[in-house]
């Protein structure tokens, strides 16, 4: 006879909770998100005023070829930009790829 007999329980109530391997669950995928451009616009808006209110030198705005937001950090006297996020000539490849995603596309049609 051994002691879990004894004691009557099984190995999974012996093993306190922490210890007993996690069971794997499924995710449901993130829904994709709706880009509205008037909500987007909203939204950019806000995060303008907040970064005001909190004297940050951050300015959000969307690219308007492509939609992405764009992030700047400007120098509060000069009005400079110092960084951005993507970079000009990252919106610009961003751009040359949709276009010839755009030809491609035609062209199969």
């Amino acid at each position: 006879m051994d002691l879990q007999s004894l004691s009557g329980t099984s190995n999974s109530m012996a093993t306190p909770a922490a210890a007993r391997p996690r069971q794997a669950t499924r995710a449901e995928p993130a829904p994709e998100p709706v880009r509205d451009p008037e909500q987007v616009a909203r939204a950019v808006a806000a995060l303008n005023r907040a970064m005001a209110a909190a004297s940050r030198d951050i300015e959000f705005s969307p690219d308007p070829a492509s939609g992405h937001t764009v992030v700047r950090v400007m120098d509060r006297q000069t009005q400079q930009v110092i960084r951005q996020m993507p970079s000009e000539e990252a919106l610009a490849i961003s751009r040359a790829i949709e276009q010839w995603q755009g030809m491609v596309l035609r062209q199969k049609a």
